[in-house]
C-alpha cells in the first residue's frame, strides 16, 4: 500500500510540476500514507494532520463522506428497483433478477463521487476551519436533509419482494452509515491471493 501511496504522489508532484503550481497536501495518519526514502517532491508538501484528529479536521469527514454516501445509496436502490421492474416485466421470479456485480458497484462509485458538488466540498473545508469562514454561512445540512429524503422515498418504494423492508425498520440516515459499524479485515498481498489460489487449484485436482 506504500508504494502505491507513493506512486500517486510522484505522479500528483508531476502534474503540478507541468503547470508550475505548488501545493499542501493534507494527509491523516494512515501506515500506507509513507513515502519512500529516495522520493523527492518539489511542488508538492506532505502536512499530516496530528494523531486522533482526522473526525475535526479532515474535510471528508465533515460531510463529502457522507454526502458520496448518501448518492452511492440512492444509485444502489435505484439500480436494484430498476432491475426488479425489468424482471416483473419480463414475467420472471423476483429470485432470478439480475445480480449486481463488482462492475456496477464501480460505476455508481465513479457516478456517485461525480454528484458530490463543489459547495458540498467548500463547506467541509470551511467546517473544520482550514478555510476562513469568513463572509461565508457554513451549512450544509440543507443539502444532507434533501438527500436523506430522496433516499426515504426510495426506501419506502424499495419491492418487498426483493427484502423485507420498511420505513419503520430501516431509515436513510441509518442505510448511509451501515459500514461505519463493519469489520474490515485487512486487504492481502499479491502472494496470499496466489498462495489462496493455489491451494484452491491443488484442491480441484485431487478432486
Amino acid at each position: 500500500m506504500t508504494s502505491i501511496f507513493d506512486n500517486w504522489v510522484k505522479h500528483l508532484d508531476n502534474k503540478m510540476r507541468r503547470i508550475n503550481r505548488s501545493i499542501i497536501l493534507l494527509c491523516d495518519n494512515a501506515a500506507s500514507h509513507q513515502l519512500k526514502s529516495d522520493t523527492i517532491l518539489t511542488h508538492v508538501t506532505l502536512h499530516f494532520l496530528p494523531p486522533n484528529t482526522t473526525t475535526h479536521l479532515q474535510p471528508c469527514d465533515a460531510g463529502i463522506i457522507y454526502s458520496f454516501k448518501a448518492n452511492y445509496r440512492q444509485l444502489l436502490c435505484r439500480n436494484r428497483i430498476t432491475a426488479f421492474e425489468d424482471t416483473v416485466a419480463l414475467g420472471l421470479e423476483a429470485s432470478e433478477m439480475a445480480s449486481f456485480t463488482i462492475f456496477d458497484a464501480i460505476q455508481l462509485t465513479a457516478q456517485a463521487w461525480n454528484n458530490v458538488t463543489t459547495t458540498t466540498i467548500q463547506h467541509a473545508w470551511k467546517k473544520t476551519g482550514i478555510l476562513s469562514k469568513e463572509n461565508h454561512t457554513i451549512n450544509n445540512e440543507t443539502e444532507f436533509v434533501e438527500q436523506e429524503t430522496i433516499l426515504q422515498s426510495l426506501i419506502d418504494s424499495y419491492p418487498l419482494e426483493i427484502v423485507d423492508l420498511s420505513a419503520n425498520q430501516f431509515n436513510a440516515a441509518e442505510f448511509i452509515n451501515i459500514d461505519n459499524n463493519e469489520a474490515f479485515r485487512e486487504v492481502p498481498t499479491v502472494a496470499q491471493i496466489i498462495e489462496e489460489l493455489n491451494k484452491e487449484e491443488t484442491i480441484e485436482s485431487e478432486e
